[in-house]
């Protein structure tokens, strides 16, 4: 309550009245720290919290990695990302979304890059496809066709085609003779049972000449 209405004062002494906080009361003290525009004390916060003993879960990982890309903070960010790695969560789409997007804010591209590739295929199709589409779009960093590729196929498993569309655009926008688009494309609308759409794709590859790779099909 005191947190939402921006009485950071009274959130500081109603916690300090509880005798043993727990994650969840370390994690809305810090959340309301930066909610309320103390990102530096949001972390010291989370330096007590550490020196209490307290584990720190997947959406305190989170919650922290914005105010490090605000305050362009990387050094910070990368004890975030530490803190991530020991307790295993940097997989999760909540905790993953928030570094890459940290290190990109903060003009780190290589690590945002490296982040962006070491999260699994098989999580990245967790997410879901538009909040991705948005990640990429609202980085700093220029987006890669790899990233593109590996969103569009996201896409054809979730079987999301309005997404698949766009990404497909701009990923034909940096490899316009690039085969894997058009089949990726292709393969998506035959995964939605849009034949159509299917063969228009197919169409469009033929007309540009581009020749398949053999390792797709």
């Amino acid at each position: 309550m005191y947190v939402k209405c921006g009485d950071m004062s009274a959130a500081q002494f109603a916690f300090d009245s509880i005798p043993v906080p727990d994650d969840v009361a370390w994690t809305t003290m810090i959340s309301g720290c930066i909610e309320n525009g103390e990102e530096e004390r949001a972390f010291h916060v989370f330096s007590q919290m550490r020196l209490m003993g307290v584990l720190p879960d997947e959406f305190t990982i989170a919650t922290l990695a914005k105010p490090s890309s605000c305050l362009t903070a990387l050094e910070q960010g990368r004890q975030i990302h530490a803190n991530a790695l020991k307790l295993n969560c940097t997989s999760d789409p909540f905790v993953g979304t928030s570094l890459v997007d940290m290190y990109a804010k903060c003009g780190s591209i290589d690590d945002a890059y490296c982040l962006f590739k070491r999260i699994e295929m098989m999580n990245i199709t967790a997410w879901n496809a538009i909040e991705a589409e948005n990640l990429i779009d609202s980085m700093s960093m220029e987006a890669s066709a790899s990233m593109y590729r590996t969103l569009l196929a996201a896409c054809r498993v979730q079987g999301d085609t309005e997404t698949g569309k766009r990404v497909a655009t701009k990923l034909l926008e940096l490899e316009p003779l690039e085969s894997s688009a058009y089949v990726l494309l292709s393969n998506m609308y035959a995964t939605a049972s849009k034949w159509d759409e299917m063969k228009l794709a197919r169409t469009m590859m033929k007309g540009h000449k581009v020749k398949k790779d053999p390792g797709f099909s």
